[in-house]
């Protein structure tokens, strides 16, 4: 007959489960809080191992038990599981149902007292948990608060500053540099760029600097280069290792910079016409993971084809990237424009529009900065 108690367990298992390994807990506790109707009252397992407990039963094992079946043959061998009654009958178990009825015993939990006195401490020290997990919380969100906070206040700064950016001996060979590596360039990105280099001092400028200079990014470098006469690896760690060490003093003044000839005769009517061949260029932004996963502003050429909004870049020595623009994702990269196409054709026959607009969603929802931001004020 089961005995009815005042102590419930339907939150705790009385220390049964906390030595156990995650696999070994959910299995257990599956096990324990399955409910089932004993002698008319549904109640979990773990529940009526107690109530026998409280009221004298006890967990038995009987080895190499056997019985016969109705076609008269003795069972095989095995271990027999069973919590045992007062009156000698008993209730045939689980394994894990008498593994936790011995600990019961053998930790003194068939006494009520003992077990509700565990139970309160249990109860305060996951209550203790809880507050704990609570405050860290709050630390945790008002931490991002002051970052989002200073960085929109670094941002802030080094916008006014790029606007009122007046070195122009930088400036132009940033100009220069730019115009003869990629054909063309964003004054607002270049000024940016040298406003962070002339305060390599500040930590927020350090950072964004990392963030400026990674390994595909040579133009960049090269302005660093020839601004401040500090030649930076070509890997991102050997760039950042750099980075980390340097301040202002380090620098070891700007470089000579010479300005590639045009290939163009002298007369104005050829210059004008190769001015108008200069293909049109926008800003867009490059989806960058390391050090940290953001946007990064560059200039491109703008390309719509197959449904895609796409833009193409060209490295300094001469290749071509294409990238997607909404989640400034690279998908190609060629040695010629022609050999670009070719790819994109390849890549869009293999997977199919529909699945590499499936990727590109993927990718904003899973990169942890969103969308563009050339897209964020449209969407």
């Amino acid at each position: 007959m089961t005995i009815n108690t005042a102590i419930n367990l339907q939150s705790t298992y009385l220390g049964f489960i906390d030595t156990l390994t995650p696999m070994q807990k959910s299995k257990v506790e599956k096990i324990l809080s399955d409910s089932k109707n004993y002698n008319g009252t549904i109640m979990s397992n773990k529940q009526f191992i107690f109530n026998q407990l409280i009221s004298g039963s006890t967990p038995q094992l009987i080895e190499n038990y056997q019985y016969y079946k109705r076609d008269g043959e003795l069972t095989k061998p095995k271990t027999d599981y069973r919590i045992k009654l007062q009156d000698n009958s008993f209730y045939q178990v689980e394994k894990t149902l008498y593994n936790f009825a011995v600990y019961l015993a053998q930790n003194g939990f068939t006494d009520e007292q003992k077990a509700n006195e565990f139970i309160t401490t249990e109860q305060n020290h996951l209550a203790q948990l809880a507050q704990k997990e609570f405050d860290r919380k709050q630390q945790e969100k008002q931490h991002k608060k002051l970052l989002q906070q200073q960085k929109q206040e670094f941002n802030n700064w080094l916008s006014e500053q790029a606007e009122n950016y007046s070195d122009n001996t930088k400036l132009d060979i940033a100009k220069d540099i730019f115009l003869d590596c990629q054909g063309d360039y964003n004054e607002l990105y270049l000024c940016k760029l040298l406003v962070t280099i002339d305060n390599i001092d500040i930590l927020a400028c350090k950072e964004k600097l990392k963030n400026s200079l990674y390994s595909h990014n040579k133009t960049s470098k090269k302005v660093f280069y020839y601004v401040t006469g500090i030649k930076l690896p070509t890997t991102d760690k050997g760039t950042f290792e750099i980075l980390n060490s340097l301040t202002v003093s380090s620098y070891q003044g700007i470089v000579s910079y010479k300005k590639k000839q045009s290939k163009t005769n002298n007369n104005n009517n050829n210059d004008t016409k190769t001015e108008s061949k200069l293909p049109i260029t926008e800003v867009f932004y490059k989806s960058i993971r390391k050090p940290s996963p953001h946007y990064e502003e560059c200039t491109g050429i703008p390309l719509s084809k197959y449904g895609l909004d796409m833009f193409i870049t060209q490295y300094s020595d001469g290749t071509y990237q294409l990238s997607e623009a909404k989640s400034g994702m690279l998908m190609i990269d060629a040695d010629t424009k022609k050999k670009l196409m070719d790819k994109l054709k390849d890549v869009i026959n293999l997977h199919g529009i529909e699945k590499i607009n499936r990727m590109i969603q993927d990718n904003i929802n899973s990169n942890g900065i969103g969308i563009s931001p050339k897209y964020q004020d449209v969407v």
